[in-house]
């Protein structure tokens, strides 16, 4: 059974697709139902990986989880908001 929250901080500066699958993979295999990817860090985010971060969402909500982003800033915000993905997903403040 998945209990509790765990905030996973990404380091890398360009998140994409492949680097949000690895991520994905760690989040499957962890007892944890809440996840947050805090994104401090990244200063560039491509859409693919922002259409496999709601497919990961999706996927934890359906197991009786969620998943949540904290940090946003730069590219990544403004492309939340281009793509109205920010209405999907409660933006955590750090």
């Amino acid at each position: 059974m998945k209990t509790d929250q765990k905030i996973i901080k990404i380091g890398k500066t360009i998140l994409d697709y492949k680097q949000l699958l690895f991520w994905k993979a760690k989040i499957d295999a962890a007892v944890t139902a809440d996840v947050i990817l805090d994104l401090s860090g990244v200063e560039m985010m491509t859409t693919a990986a922002f259409a496999q971060f709601i497919m990961m969402k999706r996927e934890l909500m359906q197991a009786g989880g969620d998943l949540h982003i904290q940090g946003l800033h730069d590219q990544p915000k403004e492309l939340c908001k281009i793509l109205m993905l920010c209405g999907l997903t409660e933006i955590k403040t750090p």
